[in-house]
């Protein structure tokens, strides 16, 4: 993501408007292309050799060098450099601490430069050599392993959403608006939002579109960074939806409350394929192992929403659906999905005569007493829940089947 010293936008009135740059303009196109040929032949060389030749390259661009800092920044993103600990250098260097502690308390030197000749010395090796390799783990002497090249309208499109990224991590909440239909979308939209530890309430407008607000446990006591951080990192998803619009409030630092709204005409874009292609693989490996028992229950990733008590709206994981045409959805409460599950219970206290949802819980989120205090009073998960460990057992969910198919 962008710094604050990296990001442009404009107040005007009560709204905040980010300062979007146009994909089209020549001279960005030719500044993010020149950039991505010197990260796309990276690999080997440090940290601070990239970061001249980009400057290099920032220097002499016909644009703000706010700008294309951005740019340089957002490519450094995609660099993976070699961290690991490295034991043999480690200890050289622990020899070498030993050596020249024993020379300091023999001789007395005139200066740190007579002092670094007698080490290299003793070393049989030159001054500069010697330097350059002590501190060869330091950042700035990191070696590129990797880098995770896009396009440079990619690189453009990706900038515009740092921008908004850079100011939902002011925020506590977000509104989406959208007609989005196509079934593939919602499923990772929803993966998303539960993988970033995020809540969603979601209901019908009046002309019949989805209102999806965005919440979660931390903005309900008061707003933090780390909150503020989860909604920058789930905002790619929405870019994925079709016909949007997204409604949030910018807290920023002694400044009244900003109104940030968005929506899919003003020229953002999605800037990665890798969204729609991701499937968590705890998902699939259920899935998997679901296909291997004897039973007449087929399961498939949900598609579509299912409807809560108090005309609400539910996202499931899965929809499991048998030949005579009955069907329920199974909805998966991890770890960190506190805060969803205890909203979920309150949603499905009324206790449904048709109940519509399965409910699994991982035990160590079951530890919490808040949320064991809730399970143990709750009628509906007594009835239609489980407990799993990392990931539910096939078994006990056709067991819960079993009691719904009966019932």
């Amino acid at each position: 993501m962008l710094t604050k010293d990296l990001v442009r936008f404009k107040l005007k009135g009560n709204q905040v408007k980010p300062d979007f740059i146009d994909p089209e303009d020549a001279n960005l196109r030719q500044l993010a292309g020149n950039l991505l040929g010197v990260f796309r032949v990276a690999e080997g060389k440090t940290r601070s050799q990239l970061e001249e030749e980009s400057k290099l390259l920032i220097d002499a661009a016909p644009v703000s060098g706010i700008l294309a800092r951005g740019f340089e920044k957002l490519l450094f993103d995609r660099v993976e450099f070699e961290t690991a600990a490295n034991e043999d250098l480690m200890a050289w260097r622990h020899e070498l601490f030993l050596q020249t502690s024993g020379l300091l308390s023999r001789e007395r030197f005139e200066d740190p430069e007579s002092y670094r000749l007698a080490v290299a010395e003793s070393r049989n090796q030159p001054a500069e050599a010697l330097s350059k390799h002590l501190f060869s783990d330091l950042p700035e002497n990191q070696p590129v392993v990797r880098f995770r090249s896009f396009s440079p309208e990619r690189l453009i499109h990706r900038y515009n959403c740092a921008l908004v990224q850079w100011l939902l991590l002011h925020s506590n909440a977000l509104t989406i608006t959208t007609r989005q239909q196509e079934t593939k979308a919602w499923r990772q939209f929803f993966r998303h939002l539960r993988f970033h530890q995020l809540l969603a309430e979601i209901g019908r407008t009046k002309s019949g579109a989805f209102k999806i607000t965005v919440d979660g446990p931390l903005s309900l006591f008061q707003q933090t960074k780390k909150y503020g951080l989860s909604l920058a990192a789930f905002f790619p998803a929405v870019l994925h939806l079709q016909q949007w619009k997204l409604e949030a409030e910018i807290h920023l630092r002694n400044r009244k409350p900003k109104r940030l709204v968005l929506d899919q005409d003003g020229g953002l874009r999605p800037y990665s394929g890798h969204f729609l292609a991701h499937i968590p693989e705890e998902i699939r490996y259920f899935a998997q192992l679901f296909e291997k028992q004897e039973t007449e229950w087929a399961l498939a990733p949900a598609g579509e929403f299912i409807l809560l008590p108090g005309d609400a709206y539910g996202f499931p994981d899965f929809v499991l659906k048998h030949p005579s045409g009955k069907q329920i959805a199974l909805e998966l409460f991890h770890p960190w999905h506190g805060a969803p599950l205890r909203h979920r219970l309150d949603q499905l206290e009324p206790m449904p005569e048709d109940p519509s949802l399965l409910l699994g819980v991982d035990r160590k989120l079951a530890k919490d007493p808040a949320v064991a205090s809730q399970l143990e009073g709750s009628r509906y998960f007594q009835e239609w829940g489980f407990l799993f460990r990392d990931m539910p057992s096939p078994k006990v969910v056709l067991e819960k089947l079993l009691r719904f198919e009966s019932g």
